[in-house]
């Protein structure tokens, strides 16, 4: 479980870089409403100046939040995506067969030109879910591996510091 600490970290920058540029982006619109309201209003070029730098300064702390989050949800993101997509099948069936399939049970001539989209439509769908399945089980692949490379380099590093007695009759009580 020591070996998850550097996660945690992370796990909670995520909502807090998430929530930043939430609110970022509803407050560039305010600045916007006081530079048109206030600053081209009342030829305020000072205030104008003022907002416009504020403005510049909160679209670029927001797209450094929304990156940073996107760099630490993808994970979420991608299980999300997979998840929906497993999900729709059964819902996929039952639409397919209720709407599509059972009306042209019967006909003479059938049309079967809407069934054939809705079929890719939700191929598409499938084929996303697997994508997002890939990538979140690679990396979850590479996390795992990360976290057991730096188990065994805790392990080697700890056991260099041993005495060479200690490690001598350890490997002779297993060779023998």
């Amino acid at each position: 479980m020591a070996s998850i600490r550097e996660y945690k970290k992370k796990s909670l920058l995520t909502p807090l870089f998430v929530t930043l540029e939430v609110i970022l982006e509803v407050l560039i619109p305010f600045f916007m409403a006081g530079i048109i309201d206030i600053g081209l209003a009342n030829a305020d070029m000072p205030y104008t100046i003022r907002m416009g730098i504020i403005l510049v300064v909160a679209a670029a702390l927001s797209l450094i939040c929304g990156a940073l989050s996107g760099k630490f949800a993808f994970v979420l993101i991608t299980i999300i995506i997979s998840a929906i997509a497993g999900m729709a099948g059964p819902l996929f069936l039952l639409y397919l067969i209720d709407d599509f399939i059972t009306p042209l049970i019967g006909q003479q001539n059938p049309d079967f030109t809407r069934l054939f989209y809705m079929v890719v439509f939700f191929g598409c769908i499938y084929l996303i879910g697997v994508i997002c399945t890939y990538i979140y089980n690679r990396l979850m692949v590479n996390i795992g591996q990360g976290v057991l490379k730096r188990v065994r380099d805790e392990m080697f590093s700890h056991m260099q510091t041993l005495p060479i007695r200690c490690t001598s009759i350890h490997i002779s009580m297993v060779t023998s």
